[in-house]
């Protein structure tokens, strides 16, 4: 019997060994305030992505992608981070055709991370 596919996507999603350095550093209290902070300004910068997107802003799509990858990587979101620094890449080279292919995986990398973090969030107690 092997894994299901859908469970290990899952579980990927964070990097419990970022969420445990997160609580070593700074406990409980530290882990709440990041996922929170997540939360609560993340939504306003993977909207201003599809935004910049159909605008062709490639320094707006640059600056929301850098904050979302730094999010991810303090959270251990490692699949978000790496898509998030694709998109800043290819924003800073002006690669319109690559950054709408790769946004549809992203988001729904992004959406995925969002649901686990509100789920943690839960768990922790922190609503």
């Amino acid at each position: 019997m092997g894994m299901n596919p859908v469970k290990e996507k899952q579980k990927q999603l964070l990097d419990e060994s970022s969420l445990t350095r997160l609580l070593e550093l700074g406990g409980k209290p530290l882990l709440m305030r990041m996922i929170a902070v997540f939360l609560e300004k993340s939504p306003e910068n993977a909207e201003k992505i599809h935004q910049c997107a159909q605008r062709q802003d490639f320094e707006c799509i640059k600056a929301a992608a850098h904050i979302l990858k730094t999010q991810a990587v303090y959270l251990g979101a490692m699949e978000l981070h790496r898509l998030s620094s694709q998109l800043e890449i290819l924003a800073k080279q002006h690669q319109l055709d690559e950054i709408e292919k790769l946004i549809e995986e992203w988001n729904s990398t992004y959406q995925a991370v969002y649901a686990a973090l509100e789920a943690r969030q839960k768990v922790l107690g922190c609503v």
